[in-house]
């Protein structure tokens, strides 16, 4: 199981990495089949940027809240990644309780002076690294993590 960003709809989406790694000028990429159990689509030869670790059970993650005039940052933690549904079941920190969230609406929290892993391309590959500071962006619609 993968995160996968889609650069057509703007958002991640749930994903499974289907055979092994090819190689092209860039790097290694996969084939991945991407959505919803029952309405998945096989993508060819995806760049290793736009596959990320799938979200685990107990990960900070903010989910978005709201119609498209006004939409919010909540902070959460994921209660349980249903993969095949591309839904992410949440516990609300602020307002409490268990709330099932559509997958392209979650997104990773950072927390401040976090370990992490950097790509900074083919030739020098993955670095570990440290978030410098994290924003809050509990009433506003974006965020920022400086690494």
């Amino acid at each position: 199981r993968v995160n996968y960003w889609s650069a057509t709809h703007q958002k991640l989406m749930p994903a499974f990495v289907s055979g092994s790694a090819a190689w092209d000028y860039d790097g290694p990429c996969y084939n991945v089949m991407v959505g919803p159990a029952g309405r998945q689509q096989l993508r060819e030869k995806v760049p290793c940027h736009l596959l990320s670790r799938a979200f685990q059970d107990g990960e900070p993650v903010f989910y978005q809240e709201g119609d498209r005039q006004k939409r919010i940052w909540r902070e959460a933690i994921v209660a349980q990644n249903i993969h095949v549904k591309a839904v992410i079941q949440v516990w609300d920190l602020v307002k409490g309780g268990k709330k099932s969230v559509p997958f392209g609406r979650v997104c990773r929290r950072y927390v401040n002076h976090g370990a992490v892993l950097v790509y900074r391309g083919i030739d020098k590959g993955w670095h570990e690294g440290v978030v410098d500071g994290v924003e809050d962006v509990s009433d506003r619609s974006g965020f920022l993590a400086k690494l």
